[in-house]
């Protein structure tokens, strides 16, 4: 059974908040501001919400989709608005620990980049200018935790097609 799925995220206007390091005032604060005025109010497809990672700067950020929906109806927070490229990106599964030391995100990460390097189909596709880099999101989030006692982390590598 493969371990790795490849997904296509389409192309279309996204939230960008600033950067932010996880667990920070500033992380807390933004989760807030998106949370309260964005994403509660517009949950018709899953997910919306994801968390890249910016590997030159150590911090992260989060992007939501707007895709769909007309922007000029809700309140943006005052985050900006993007044009997302969309594109491939290689999927796996982690267990996401409440203390932040994933070493279940790790190799999975690793497992799902030595994947794509095997592959005859894809590459790595990392272009921060772009937005194409490492990004997580948390299905389910506390539902998922309650259930089962600890939360899922999905992992997305940005991939593209070998010429």
């Amino acid at each position: 059974m493969e371990k790795v799925k490849i997904i296509e995220i389409p192309a279309g206007k996204m939230i960008k908040t600033p950067e932010f390091d996880p667990g920070s005032e500033d992380f807390f604060r933004i989760m807030k501001q998106l949370w309260a005025n964005v994403v509660d109010r517009h949950t018709d497809i899953f997910p919306r919400d994801f968390m890249p990672w910016n590997d030159d700067t150590g911090r992260g950020f989060w992007l939501y989709s707007i895709m769909g929906i007309d922007s000029s109806k809700f309140d943006t927070s005052g985050f900006e608005v993007i044009d997302f490229e969309g594109g491939y990106y290689a999927t796996a599964t982690a267990i996401d620990p409440d203390d932040g030391n994933s070493e279940s995100m790790d190799k999975t990460n690793q497992e799902i980049k030595d994947w794509v390097n095997q592959s005859k189909f894809f590459e790595l596709d990392f272009d921060m200018k772009r937005n194409r880099c490492f990004m997580t999101q948390m299905p389910l989030g506390d539902k998922a935790k309650n259930a089962m006692d600890y939360a899922q982390l999905e992992i997305f590598i940005p991939v593209k097609r070998k010429k």
